[in-house]
């Protein structure tokens, strides 16, 4: 099961997206499919406007300035007069913008736009990213403040006090390396896939599950070791349900045979027989704790494995553990030792 459809099977259970978000799923993945499933689910009326809108690029760092080129569009059969439109950004809640607050919490800008029926224009509006915002996922709302006018306009003509879109998301994340981390896992711990993914991905490194790539008609087993070989990096993880999984048993086992640099993470509850260095976890631990850099450990990795330093776009890669060169691992009934 690929992460869109575990995504959906969630929302056929009765989950809100926010709570699909809280179990480690990407708020850009889980929009994405809530917007189809609701579209299937529920017929939607058309609204009054339309905002479209694009970006020069997809991710942002920290400090820097998104400029947003949008359009609004009448798709009403009424005049509508704009007053004022703007974005809301999920970071913008009681922060000072310039000189003054922010006014409801987003970035608005007096327009005064007459829209005929069926007309567009087209508008920009540059939002500062905070420089001391988290990595993460944002949500952002479109919003306006109108009025229907002229013939058809309700007879009271009420002003709609910024009214929201269904939000989007920005990525507030490093840029792309590049680099490819391939996760081996037992489908029991999907949730600390997931939140592991998701913190790669933050770092501009992109986490590789088996499920997400669906190729009809390929062996599991030739599917799952060409992933391993195109990979820059391995991570077993073994919880109580990975040690006795014979995929994750095999896979790690494979991406030793091929020397393949790996990350081996263990659960302090589960018990394992191997002769390579691992690092423990809880799984109640923040992600914080769980995901801490290993630069230094990655440094090291290097100089064992090539003999020479990393490449600069790498030096920033958070993921947990210490790095080792698993030379084999048999997952058995008592502890190993560390070396």
């Amino acid at each position: 099961m690929g992460i869109e459809d575990e995504i959906r099977a969630l929302l056929a259970k009765g989950w809100s997206p926010q709570d699909a978000i809280r179990q480690g799923y990407r708020k850009s993945t889980v929009y994405k499919v809530h917007a189809n499933f609701s579209a299937e689910a529920v017929p939607l009326t058309p609204p009054a406007w339309r905002i479209s809108w694009q970006t020069q690029r997809q991710r942002y760092l920290p400090g820097e300035t998104v400029a947003f080129a949008y359009s609004i569009k009448n798709t009403s059969g009424t005049d509508l007069y704009v007053y004022r439109s703007g974005i809301q950004p999920e970071w913008l809640e009681g922060r000072w913008c310039g000189s003054r607050w922010a006014d409801g919490s987003w970035y608005p800008q007096e327009v005064r736009l007459l829209l005929r029926p069926g007309e567009s224009r087209s508008l920009s509006v540059n939002v500062p990213v905070p420089s001391d915002v988290a990595l993460d996922e944002y949500e952002m709302r479109w919003g306006l403040d109108a009025q229907f006018v002229g013939p058809g306009a309700p007879a009271s003509s009420p002003t709609i006090h910024t009214q929201w879109t269904e939000p989007f998301v920005l990525e507030v994340k490093k840029p792309l390396t590049g680099q490819k981390v391939f996760i081996s896992h037992s489908t029991a711990d999907m949730h600390l896939v997931r939140q592991l993914q998701h913190s790669l991905d933050r770092e501009g490194v992109e986490g590789i599950v088996a499920e997400d790539t669906k190729e009809p008609g390929t062996v599991l087993q030739e599917k799952f070791e060409s992933q391993i070989r195109e990979c820059h990096f391995f991570i077993a993880l073994l919880t109580a349900n990975g040690a006795r999984s014979t995929w994750v048993i095999h896979e790690t086992n494979y991406a030793a045979s091929i020397r393949k640099p790996s990350i081996l993470l263990k659960e302090k509850e589960t018990e394992i027989d191997s002769q390579v260095e691992w690092v423990e976890f809880s799984r109640y631990d923040p992600p914080e704790a769980i995901l801490s850099n290993a630069q230094e450990a990655l440094l090291l990795l290097n100089q064992r494995c090539h003999g020479s330093t990393l490449p600069p776009n790498l030096a920033p890669l958070a993921i947990v553990g210490v790095v080792a060169f698993l030379l084999g691992v048999a997952v058995g009934a008592s502890r190993g030792q560390q070396k």
